[in-house]
């Protein structure tokens, strides 16, 4: 039990954060299209931010499951690639 919970922490935690930064980019996405709400053009800046964090220390990470790196990685590429 304590492995799982330690790889939760370790490996999946960070995933998961990452998962709910890039849900929440859309609210304030959306907000600045329909309405031209600059204070939400911020929050989305700063969710980018905290997103783009957060993938670089998922890129640092000692992950031992190397589908799961391979994943991270290609995620990372297409994210950069779609912000082009």
């Amino acid at each position: 039990m304590d492995e799982i919970v330690d790889e939760y922490g370790d490996e999946l935690q960070p995933v998961d954060h990452l998962r709910v930064l890039v849900l929440r980019t859309t609210k304030p996405a959306s907000d600045l299209l329909v309405r031209g709400d600059a204070d939400r053009a911020d929050a989305f800046s700063g969710l980018v931010a905290d997103i783009d964090a957060t993938f670089e220390a998922l890129l640092h990470k000692s992950i031992d499951d190397p589908q799961e790196r391979r994943i991270i990685e290609r995620s990372h590429v297409l994210r950069k690639r779609a912000r082009r």
